[in-house]
């Protein structure tokens, strides 16, 4: 589920490393939407003690470019603001759920490859990778000001306990890059595969 509970606050900067822990309170409240999932995560601890496993999955990223992906809602906004936080790379995660339900992990689970990348540095390997024709406008310095005057949903999560869980987890920019090669092999093989039509 979306693990976007927490900000950058005086402790959690981005000019600092220090990731938010798994036991470490929600300190985004912004909407109630993610009020709604800490009480979730909560409720399923308290019915379920030690017996579930929550992965906190943050800003996911897919090579199947579902609508859901944070690069296909980022090519769709106006203006891209570079803020780094922790991503998802879902084709290089997802794989680990089984091995982590064989070894019965419970609890919490900051599920988000090690590192931050902010989403102007993504769009920009993604132009390099995939397609060199879009086009995207960055927010001012100002603006930037403007629009961190109340809390954002962005943060770096501490990865600790995901990597003695599943040592073998990429670094993100690692897997990013697999991610946008993967999809530009996939929009190559689809352009060859469309069929011509007859004239």
């Amino acid at each position: 589920m979306p693990g976007i509970i927490h900000c950058y606050d005086k402790a959690h900067r981005l000019d600092n490393d220090v990731g938010y822990t798994e036991a470490d309170s929600p300190s985004y409240h912004g909407n109630v939407y993610v009020r709604l999932r800490v009480a979730q995560e909560q409720m399923v601890e308290e019915v379920f003690p030690g017996k579930c496993l929550t992965l906190r999955v943050q800003y996911p990223i897919s090579s199947d470019m579902h609508p859901s992906c944070c690069l296909s809602k980022l090519l769709q906004y106006p203006k891209i603001f570079g803020l780094s936080t922790s991503m998802t790379v879902l084709d290089d995660l997802l794989p680990q759920v089984n091995q982590l339900s064989l070894d019965r992990v419970t609890g919490p689970l900051n599920f988000t490859n090690p590192g931050r990348m902010d989403n102007v540095a993504l769009l920009d390997k993604y132009k390099d990778i995939v397609d060199s024709s879009i086009t995207f406008k960055c927010g001012s310095p100002e603006e930037m000001i403007q629009f961190l005057t109340i809390p954002r949903p962005f943060s770096l999560l501490d990865s600790a306990r995901l990597l003695t869980v599943c040592p073998g987890v990429l670094p993100l920019e690692e897997a990013v890059l697999q991610v946008l090669f993967r999809i530009a092999e996939n929009n190559k093989s689809a352009i060859i595969s469309t069929p011509t039509p007859y004239k």
